[in-house]
């Protein structure tokens, strides 16, 4: 997550960075030990705020 979060703020890519937390998002547990769901999906919101249309290609 620190690798991808240094990617976003150099570049703000959204093409680039988003691909990674979503595949994070699918094979995180949502249980309370890390790594869990909880960062990626937040790192996604971020993305999302700065570029939606990546954002959504990325969920589908």
């Amino acid at each position: 997550m620190k690798i991808l979060r240094v990617l976003w703020q150099l570049n703000r890519d959204g093409r680039r960075v988003a691909p990674a937390p979503v595949e994070l998002v699918r094979i995180c547990p949502p249980g309370s030990y890390p790594p869990t769901i909880v960062e990626p999906l937040e790192f996604l919101a971020e993305i999302a705020t700065a570029d939606p249309a990546c954002a959504a290609e990325g969920a589908g």
